[in-house]
């Protein structure tokens, strides 16, 4: 569910992130100064725009916006049951999503059993390649916010023994399914259009859960509960230009003829089942 300058960085003896997070800087001002490809990130700024402001989105966002998960814990009303369902569904989709993100960045083989204590290998091209650098961004993001989602779990009496044993929800999963489809197609264009679409949702409902904990419904919350909520509710800096970024690198492989925004529309969709989903655990 990683931007420059911001607290959802790794903690600093993450050098390989920190390197990361140069490469994209360099590359985002090559870009920036580079006259001679204004038209590809003029057609990249659009379709970002364009998809931001679909009917199809907006909808999906007044959904998210009001939907009744969120509403429920502002309200108190947020039971056991609904608060492990997110932590329960969370634990699949993290180890996915890790998987999916370092594959578009390079590494079709890092899969590993947990994320406890994994490690996303270098990323050889991150120091001129658009599109691994961001994936590969992701990919240890997910690897960093794995420990916090653990936290969050035994503040709610699960371990990482009843994570594993749990039986997912489908509806729930959807979301990292269609990451790994995009993975499994090197769909690096269309992934780095969801990331702009999706994250901004995702980080804002993140946020109000989040808040809603923290507002004394639910008695005394530490830091160690909430981690995994508060990192992943931080705005992400520059994901604009990130994407942009990776959408330029890839002009050759795709259009504005809608096969980006059906693949970013099926994002939006999974992230409504995702609370659907939860929303309903019992």
């Amino acid at each position: 569910m990683i931007a420059v300058g911001r607290a959802r960085l790794p903690p600093p003896i993450y050098a390989l992130t920190i390197v990361t997070v140069m490469a994209l800087l360099a590359q985002l001002h090559d870009l920036v100064h580079d006259g001679s490809r204004p038209q590809a990130l003029t057609t990249a700024g659009v379709t970002l725009e364009s998809l931001r402001s679909a009917p199809w989105n907006v909808e999906a966002e007044r959904q998210l916006e009001n939907h009744p998960y969120v509403r429920a814990a502002e309200s108190g009303a947020l039971t056991v049951a609904q608060r492990r369902a997110f932590v329960l569904e969370q634990f699949r989709i993290q180890r996915s999503d890790a998987a999916s993100f370092a594959s578009l960045a390079g590494h079709p083989a890092f899969n590993p059993a947990t994320l406890m204590g994994a490690v996303v290998p270098p990323c050889a091209k991150c120091a001129t390649n658009a599109s691994s650098s961001l994936f590969q961004y992701l990919a240890e993001g997910e690897v960093h916010a794995f420990s916090l989602l653990i936290g969050q779990a035994r503040a709610l009496g699960l371990d990482e023994n009843a994570l594993a044993a749990h039986i997912p929800s489908e509806r729930a999963q959807e979301y990292p399914r269609l990451w790994a489809e995009l993975a499994r197609t090197g769909a690096r264009a269309a992934g780095a259009a969801a990331v702009a679409v999706n994250f901004p949702a995702w980080g804002r409902m993140c946020g109000r859960v989040r808040a809603a904990l923290t507002g004394g419904l639910y008695g005394p919350m530490t830091e160690r509960e909430l981690g995994f909520l508060a990192y992943f509710s931080e705005p992400i800096d520059n994901l604009d230009e990130m994407a942009t970024a990776v959408l330029e690198q890839e002009s050759g492989t795709w259009s504005d003829d809608g096969s980006i925004a059906g693949a970013v529309r099926k994002q939006q969709e999974a992230e409504l089942a995702f609370w659907d989903a939860i929303y309903e655990a019992r």
